[in-house]
């Protein structure tokens, strides 16, 4: 017998309510009987009197005693009626749950959060920061929470003391050298290669920070960095956009970090409760931002991932994850129904959240996978 086993449970339920039911019908049998032994005592009774009295005593009584007789089996039958549904419906659960279970290969992965020490410091810092556009403060007031978390997440300088960032907005760039006191840091952004413009970041109108930001496109571009060069890259809601070739871009962060080094992904779940919502309703798109942009220059997002892909693909470029988490979007509400049938079903319910954040550090004596399966389409057989 294993009690971690939801099958056991399940049949400990019918077992149980098969025997409830033996109860109520031994009870109503039983109540039957005595009331069968005060009818005939009564009429024992009434027989002293006379004919007349007899005849309409009894029938008087006869119809009262059926009245009561059949309220009582009426009662008797809803309740066994019931139990049978109550049955039927664990019986309907236990079918889907063995349907899943044969059709189904479930990856379960355990969440596994990063620190959060540094999160009001953040906050602070990310607030206090100058905006050259109404736009900008607007991106970053709704980004706020995943921007903090995120910034808290990163490790302290390891090495190099250098930090870069993939896709700098210049909300996390100046927050690296300001709060969390990396010596050095770049910023990256889409554009032709081989070029740099220098960006500052001001508070109250004082400039409080500045990098060169260097162009080139992640997916497709050598990295214009020599092997081993950063403690830490962030690759922030970055790897969705990807259309060709988003390994070059996790194999391009593995190099340039030194041994040890961390890389912190950001991007949507795929796999959250809204999207397992807008899957089964069939009435939105199942990845969590699915519009095209309005300006030209920005990408889609081309494909979001699931954690489990995340984190393989992760580790196919040679990285250990070493944090793994989601967290909920606010607005987001589909969880309320979800996770109570993913409980039904048996199905994992951790790293639902609609935000999937994962750190993993650099070991120089990891293999990789240039094209993982899950990933790429095979080239044909010759």
């Amino acid at each position: 017998m294993n009690l971690s086993d939801p099958d056991w449970y399940l049949a400990a339920a019918f077992g149980l309510i098969q025997a409830v039911t033996i109860m109520a019908i031994w009870l109503a049998l039983k109540r039957l009987r005595r009331w069968k032994e005060q009818i005939l005592n009564g009429i024992a009774v009434l027989e002293s009197n006379s004919h007349q009295d007899q005849i309409v005593t009894r029938s008087e009584t006869g119809v009262m005693v059926e009245q009561r007789i059949g309220r009582e089996l009426a009662g008797t039958r809803e309740a066994l009626r019931l139990l049978q549904e109550e049955l039927r419906l664990l019986r309907v659960e236990g079918n889907l749950r063995d349907l899943v279970k044969r059709h189904t290969e479930c990856a379960r992965l355990e969440a596994t959060p990063g620190p959060n020490h540094r999160y009001a410091e953040c906050v602070e810092f990310l607030q206090s920061l100058d905006h050259a556009t109404g736009a900008a403060r607007e991106y970053l007031s709704t980004h706020l929470h995943r921007t903090a978390r995120t910034l808290a997440l990163a490790p302290p300088p390891l090495r190099t003391g250098r930090a870069l960032e993939l896709g700098a907005y210049m909300f996390m760039t100046p927050a690296l050298g300001c709060v969390l006191g990396y010596r050095e840091v770049r910023g990256a952004y889409l554009g032709a290669p081989g070029r740099s413009v220098t960006r500052a970041a001001s508070s109250q109108g004082k400039v409080i920070f500045e990098c060169e930001t260097d162009l080139f496109n992640a997916e497709k571009d050598r990295y214009p960095y020599p092997d081993g060069h950063f403690d830490l890259v962030l690759a922030c809601e970055i790897l969705e956009h990807m259309s060709r070739d988003p390994m070059f871009m996790l194999l391009e962060c593995a190099r340039v970090l030194c041994d040890g080094g961390a890389l912190i992904v950001t991007t949507p779940n795929v796999a959250s409760h809204t999207s397992v919502a807008r899957t089964l309703t069939a009435v939105q798109n199942p990845q969590i931002y699915s519009l095209y942009p309005w300006v030209e220059t920005e990408s889609p997002h081309v494909r979001e991932y699931t954690p489990g892909e995340l984190h393989d693909a992760i580790a196919a470029a040679g990285l250990h994850v070493e944090y793994l988490f989601t967290e909920k979007i606010g607005g987001y509400n589909s969880d309320v129904w979800v996770l109570e049938l993913l409980k039904q079903l048996d199905l994992p319910g951790e790293l639902r959240g609609e935000q999937l954040y994962c750190l993993a550090r650099k070991r120089g004596d990891a293999s990789t996978v240039r094209r993982p399966e899950f990933l790429y389409e095979q080239p044909p057989a010759v």
